[in-house]
């Protein structure tokens, strides 16, 4: 009886195990398929991932106040996702896309070089990307355009029954654009960038039943104001294929913009930030299972520009302004006189360029649509003057040759020269524009008299001249971030580069700002400001500071840097200073500095032209005299006379001192500065 009921025991115990453990199968299993059953089933199904590009928004470029001058707002592309496209229908998928778009005004991403319009025949300025297309479809040089079409069709799977020669052009150009885009599954293709809320919406019913089309955000660049300063500003665009060669290595794809000129070009690696990726996982059909971030993108950091956007509208507006006025009066002779020009403003403490305007210029948010028009206008509206060109500085240049004179010992201030408008020299006849008699140089400068700086030059020598040149920056690199004309000095050794021989004579038009001597508007605003500042150079720049696009981190701060220092004991800067004070009171100058709140002194230049051209206008001017922080320099090309330069200086002073406005002027003084 005793080993019946130990068996039933062990019977009972092996039972209750058994059951314990099909019990806990059981829950597992339910575990397995009612809970996890669908993660599970999704893991057995995945067979392969995909990393994606989120592409990180641009850094945006400010001015000194953090005024957008170049930003990002929110904008949807067109996208053709190879993951989820049946490519047996991306033709028809072209096709719609195309319709869509071209129905709302707006064009799509297409570079092939084939006309437009038919007969269709390849593009005639455009032989290199005939030369790539053939190239690309295995064709010979000789090819002809129906030899390429063909083989565009037959590349491309082209239906010719089914599609007219419209719509072939436009799935060929496509396709073809896809092609040197790199479309892969982990490279979309951007169709259309930048389309409208109608586009959106019309695109987004379509994919419905056009799989692969979609629509995508992307930081669109925006300027609010795109005439402000858009030589400086620069411009983005499409990687070309010689860039790409070059950019691939840097994490760049075909699909990318890039800075192509000005601050968004010379500073691309701050501003282009570091894109993100994104996982897609795929099952064993190819359909999409998930999506995942797997690296946030940065953003790019924000250029703080040392431009101050109100006074460089300002500066923009009085200079085309004066430019129209000037071309539209009297003195003009040919109808071309007077189209062009430039201004530039600085601060001379420490080299902050204000103002930094061109004209004729252009605009930011247009210079895509404009920039055929851009291109072949004979102005030139594309060329930056402010920083590129360059200019005889004519009677500017007197200020200059005063400091040295008296620097060098040859001159002190009291020192007079007679005038009696011819100057006799080796035999040859210099003249001047009137008959001045006794002059110091203070006076000198006020009647811009030519004899005194005949003879002071004489006595100085062209090298000596161009000695104490270096330290005013005259034919010197400024400093500045983007690339400018450094200009050049007159001297026997330039001549002789032309093969053509220096005379003693050619000292004396050195010394009056003629001869070989050409600067730009920013190093003569910067050589007088050398002079404001007492012979202290500062390096010019245009970028103040970098930080992170949030702002909350500083990369990098700009520094003042002196770039050449000249020591006076002998009052030459102050001597000077009176002189060009003279010239805005009693002078070429007075007619806009003559009665002024501050004490400004100023200088007219009137640089003859070769050929049969009026002299450019240029006028200069520095103040408050008493500390001397504001420099700016005016051009008009063809300007005839410097003082018809004068209006945009003034307008620029009365901006950054008194608010633009006559109004704002303190009670006047009238004590000359002595």
């Amino acid at each position: 009886m005793k080993r019946k009921d130990g068996n039933l025991s062990r019977i009972v115990v092996i039972v209750s195990l058994l059951s314990a453990i099909f019990l806990v199968f059981i829950i597992r299993l339910m575990q397995l398929q009612l809970i996890d059953g669908e993660g599970y089933r999704k893991v057995g199904n995945v067979r392969y991932t995909r990393e994606v590009v989120v592409k990180a928004a641009r850094g945006e470029i400010v001015d000194r106040n953090g005024v957008p001058l170049a930003a990002n707002r929110t904008g949807y592309n067109v996208i053709f996702d190879k993951s989820y496209i049946e490519m047996e229908n991306l033709n028809d998928i072209i096709l719609l896309s195309s319709e869509i778009t071209s129905k709302n005004g707006e064009s799509f991403n297409e570079s092939i070089p084939i006309t437009k319009q038919e007969p269709y025949v390849f593009e005639n300025e455009q032989t290199s990307a005939v030369s790539a297309l053939k190239k690309r479809l295995s064709l010979q040089e000789y090819a002809t355009f129906n030899n390429v079409w063909d083989a565009l069709c037959e590349r491309y799977e082209v239906d010719l029954k089914k599609y007219t020669n419209s719509q072939i052009r436009t799935i060929v150009a496509v396709r073809y654009e896809m092609e040197i885009k790199g479309f892969t599954v982990s490279t979309p293709y951007t169709f259309a960038r930048d389309v409208s809320m109608a586009t959106v919406s019309k695109i987004l019913e379509k994919s419905i039943t056009h799989p692969g089309v979609s629509i995508s955000e992307e930081s669109i660049r925006e300027y609010p104001n795109g005439t402000i300063a858009p030589h400086i500003i620069g411009t983005i665009g499409p990687i070309y294929a010689d860039e790409y060669k070059v950019l691939k290595d840097k994490g760049y794809k075909l699909t990318d913009y890039v800075g192509k000129t000005g601050i968004e070009k010379k500073y691309e690696s701050q501003l282009k930030g570091k894109d993100g990726i994104k996982v897609i996982e795929f099952d064993n059909n190819g359909k999409v299972i998930s999506t995942s971030i797997k690296t946030e993108p940065i953003p790019g950091n924000t250029i703080v520009l040392t431009l101050d956007s109100e006074l460089q509208l300002t500066a923009q507006k009085a200079l085309e302004d004066r430019i129209i006025e000037v071309a539209n009066t009297s003195a003009a002779k040919k109808g071309k006189e007077a189209d062009s020009g430039a201004v530039v403003a600085i601060n001379s403490t420490n080299g902050d360029i204000l103002v930094a305007a061109t004209y004729p210029s252009y605009d930011l948010s247009t210079y895509s649509k404009d920039y055929s028009e851009l291109v072949n206008n004979e102005v030139k509206p594309l060329f930056n003057r402010a920083i590129n060109g360059a200019y005889a500085p004519g009677s500017t240049f007197k200020p200059f040759m005063s400091v040295a004179g008296i620097l060098n010992g040859t001159i002190n201030k009291h020192t007079t020269i007679n005038c009696d408008r011819i100057y006799e020299y080796l035999g040859m006849n210099f003249t001047c524009m009137g008959f001045h008699g006794n002059l110091n140089v203070a006076n000198a400068l006020r009647v811009s008299c030519n004899c005194y700086f005949y003879d002071l030059g004489r006595q100085l020598g062209i090298d000596k001249i161009n000695e104490y040149a270096y330290y005013f920056g005259l034919g010197q690199e400024t400093g500045l971030e983007l690339s400018e004309n450094i200009g050049r000095l007159a001297s026997p050794e330039y001549r002789k580069s032309l093969g053509r021989e220096w005379y003693p004579g050619d000292t004396l038009q050195a010394s009056i700002g003629q001869s070989d001597s050409m600067f730009s508007p920013l190093q003569i605003a910067v050589y007088n400001g050398v002079i404001g500042n007492n012979g202290v150079r500062m390096q010019s720049h245009i970028v103040d500071r970098i930080v992170s696009y949030n702002y909350e981190d500083v990369i990098y701060e700009y520094e003042d840097k002196v770039l050449s220092t000249l020591d006076d004991n002998l009052g030459a800067f102050e001597s000077v200073k009176e002189g060009m004070y003279l010239v805005s009171t009693k002078g070429t100058g007075r007619s806009a500095f003559g009665n002024y709140p501050i004490r400004v002194g100023s200088k007219t230049g009137s640089p003859e032209n070769y050929g049969n051209k009026a002299a450019n206008a240029i006028f200069t001017a520095i103040g408050p005299l008493e500390n001397c922080e504001l420099s700016v320099t005016a051009v008009i090309e063809e300007g005839f006379n410097g003082n018809k330069a004068a209006p945009i200086v003034k307008k620029v002073f009365d901006k950054y001192f008194f608010d633009g406005t006559e109004s704002n002027y303190p009670a006047l003084e009238n004590e000359i500065l002595s």
